[in-house]
């Protein structure tokens, strides 16, 4: 799938030409193989290579330097393709000078794999779910705002990018908590809330700017403030009377507000005053 030049995705069978499949075993989760590998693949970028004749033994060579910007670029793209697809994207390895396998063999290199740069194994994270699937609309909705990641709207809304991409990777005994606080937090600052009341002012801003139909106004509002209570009894440590599946609702729920206010920032910009009417719920 073509990104932008000099950046492409490419599925896991074509990954493996360059990279040996124990390594990918190694740091993928568990349950990866059950779905054919299809949830794995690699962020690219392509590099003029050629083979070299030096003297036997000389280590003298200068050796390429990593491409640190590209990998920061890339997980930029990751983080607006998981919120796009409000799945999680986690990274597992940063690799340099890959080159396909058969022109090592080609060279006598029986056996070469390039090492990771960095990596970070993912265990059992999700190994029991359905294998992400690309979608069209949700692709290019990500690949927009990557292109525009050099606008002043961009790096204002990039902060609320990672925590939103971040909240969906959440693992661990409170991570419910985490993602509802991290979509309380994103919402918050996507719509410049003032310091105080910050439910009722979110309620009229998120449903002002994202709907405009009045009943589909107070559906919004109705769910920022649900959302607003599960974020106040976990803040204040209040008694859980929720149920996890409950919780998981709410933070379904607001984050699809985060998402659809995201990219709605970032194709729109915010608007000159947030001022905007909407249905106030009585």
């Amino acid at each position: 799938i073509h990104v932008e030049d000099g950046m492409a995705i490419l599925p896991f069978g074509e990954v493996r030409r360059f990279v040996e499949r124990e390594l990918v075993e190694e740091l993928a989760p568990s349950g990866a193989r059950f779905h054919g590998w299809r949830a794995v693949g690699a962020v690219v970028r392509p590099f003029r290579w050629r083979p070299v004749f030096r003297r036997k033994g000389s280590m003298n060579e200068p050796m390429r330097d990593p491409a640190w910007p590209f990998f920061s670029e890339a997980r930029t793209f990751l983080d607006l393709l998981s919120v796009s697809h409000a799945t999680p994207l986690l990274p597992l390895a940063t690799m340099s000078n890959c080159i396909d396998r058969s022109a090592a063999r080609l060279l006598g290199w029986v056996c070469h794999s390039a090492e990771p740069d960095q990596k970070w194994p993912a265990g059992d994270f999700g190994v029991f779910a359905d294998c992400p699937v690309l979608r069209p609309a949700e692709l290019n909705e990500a690949r927009e705002a990557f292109l525009n990641r050099k606008s002043a709207c961009y790096q204002m809304m990039a902060p609320f990018v990672t925590r939103l991409a971040e909240a969906l990777g959440r693992d661990g005994r409170v991570a419910l908590h985490d993602k509802v606080l991290d979509v309380a937090i994103a919402l918050e600052g996507m719509y410049e809330l003032p310091r105080q009341k910050k439910s009722r002012e979110l309620q009229n801003r998120v449903s002002g700017f994202l709907e405009k139909d009045a009943e589909d106004q107070r559906r919004v509002q109705e769910s920022i403030r649900t959302l607003y209570e599960t974020r106040s009894a976990i803040v204040h440590s209040e008694s859980d009377e929720e149920s996890p599946f409950r919780k998981s609702a709410v933070f379904a729920a607001g984050f699809d507000l985060a998402r659809r206010s995201l990219f709605k920032l970032l194709r729109e910009g915010p608007p000159d005053d947030w001022g905007i009417p909407s249905v106030t719920r009585e």
